[in-house]
């Protein structure tokens, strides 16, 4: 595979720093950003994955596409609420519209979906190569994040989803993928 880094013109940071709390700094359209994610209530940085996951028309999923989703970081004296919105259609290459509100404030963006995957999977590549999977989950106190969600934005990131392709063995219901180009990509420094 030929993975490649390059700039996706979106800066995320992904700082976790224990008893339960994250930090994520975000640099979108002219704006920065700084939210706290706290593990007490609400959702975690996992279910930002899983929304973009799930945006995406994805064959080896029986569901609709998701024209859009929402989730909510607690920061245990403020939240932000996140929106996520696309044109409900099969196509792989679509803009994504991203609304947040934070502390009061309600910030609007377009961005093309690919390039706000690189930067997730970028933050998420780097924070877990920082702290490992264990001590991830062991840091922030959350679920564990979904390998196979991270494999796939990665993916879709860095323009090679036919490495996480499936095949079917004959006419059963056994799939298998390529789990040398998984581990490649979930590897791959963004």
């Amino acid at each position: 595979m030929n993975l490649v880094k390059r700039d996706c013109g979106i800066n995320m940071r992904l700082v976790p720093y224990g008893a339960g709390w994250t930090d994520v700094y975000l640099d979108i359209g002219n704006d920065s950003h700084y939210f706290i994610i706290s593990y007490v209530w609400g959702d975690q940085f996992n279910d930002l994955i899983k929304n973009l996951y799930y945006m995406y028309p994805n064959e080896l999923e029986d569901n609709e596409i998701y024209q859009n989703g929402t989730f909510e970081w607690d920061e245990e004296d403020g939240n932000s609420k996140w929106t996520f919105e696309r044109e409900k259609n099969r196509n792989k290459e679509f803009d994504l519209k991203i609304t947040i509100e934070h502390n009061g404030n309600h910030y609007e963006y377009t961005v093309r979906y690919k390039e706000f995957c690189y930067a997730v999977a970028k933050a998420c590549t780097e924070a877990l190569k920082e702290c490992g999977f264990v001590g991830y989950k062991e840091t922030t106190y959350t679920q564990d994040i979904n390998l196979r969600e991270l494999i796939y934005l990665k993916a879709i990131a860095l323009d090679c989803i036919e490495a996480v392709s499936i095949v079917s063995e004959d006419d059963n219901w056994k799939y298998c993928s390529d789990f040398n180009k998984e581990i490649e990509i979930l590897l791959f420094d963004m």
